[in-house]
């Protein structure tokens, strides 16, 4: 399975402000977001775009994640 890890935006209400390293699984990736956004794909009339690599590559970009590995 692959791994990505984000950063978690700084907390203003804490007095560290350093972000936190989160690593987070393709299948929690895909459990959290996945429907979600295959019916906003459908809405935009993208369904033939529709596929797990695909969000995977958009959850990437949108958070900007990096890859580390398959485990």
């Amino acid at each position: 399975m692959r791994y990505y890890e984000i950063l978690d935006p700084i907390n203003p209400e804490e007095d560290d402000f350093r972000p936190r390293v989160l690593i987070q699984s393709e299948k929690t990736i895909l459990d959290y977001y996945y429907l979600y956004w295959c019916d906003r794909m459908v809405k935009a009339g993208k369904e033939d775009q529709i596929s797990e690599d695909n969000y995977l590559d958009d959850w990437v970009v949108v958070n900007w994640a990096n890859y580390i590995g398959d485990f």
